[in-house]
């Protein structure tokens, strides 16, 4: 399956040039919409950190002028995500919290799933991992309430890096397990290569199996492990 990321990107520039207002003329409130989206955790591989704020910035002006709580919320995210990308995963903690705000009076569940996530690993990031847990541990329970499976694969999977980091490896292969039942059920393949990824790591450096780990790197291993 190939990605049509390339084209969603075209298309959104050429929306951006199109819409853009002309001189004399007040912006519309689409094209501030149009101006913030894509945002992905990988943005910056596509667009250079000066453009995207300038962007941003735009968006976010028309968002306030119009008092639009959801477009302030995810210009708000966007913020964040690109700080954090930009190594400032400090500044970008304060534009998180902003968002998470915005969104609780939205009384969107679905978008705090996601905030609450991306706020934890930042303070992982920044090694304060009993904020990180805490926060990724409602993000995981805002998943199950709503249902969200794409969003708890992400949440199972953090919470399974953090109980490896506090030495709980049992809890870390239960929650990587769940993981994989998770993709399973989304049919994602190319994901499940980084839930193997996991279960060799566990293998490796905890079980010192090496057998086992030369299978969950060719991706042939379809088992968890049952060491005492």
């Amino acid at each position: 399956m190939r990605s049509r990321f390339q084209e969603g990107m075209e298309l959104l520039r050429l929306g951006r040039e199109q819409l853009a207002p002309i001189a004399g003329e007040a912006p519309h409130p689409i094209w501030g919409r149009v101006m913030t989206y894509v945002f992905k955790e990988d943005i910056l591989r596509f667009e250079s950190p000066t453009e995207i704020r300038r962007r941003l910035e735009t968006s976010l002006a028309l968002a306030q002028k119009h008092e639009n709580q959801k477009e302030i919320a995810f210009c708000l995210w966007c913020w964040a995500v690109v700080l954090k990308q930009c190594d400032n995963a400090n500044g970008a903690i304060p534009y998180f919290e902003q968002s998470i705000i915005h969104y609780q009076k939205l009384g969107d569940r679905f978008y705090l799933g996601y905030l609450l996530k991306a706020l934890g690993t930042a303070y992982f990031t920044l090694q304060q991992p009993d904020k990180a847990a805490a926060l990724i541990k409602q993000s995981l329970e805002l998943r199950r309430e709503t249902g969200d499976l794409t969003g708890l694969v992400d949440s199972v999977g953090a919470m399974g890096w953090i109980a490896y980091n506090n030495g709980c490896y049992a809890d870390a292969e239960a929650h990587w397990q769940e993981r994989r039942q998770l993709l399973r059920q989304l049919r994602t393949p190319h994901t499940l290569a980084t839930n193997q990824y996991e279960f060799a790591w566990l293998a490796l450096f905890n079980y010192g199996d090496l057998d086992s780990t030369r299978l969950f790197g060719r991706g042939d291993a379809n088992y968890c492990f049952e060491y005492q």
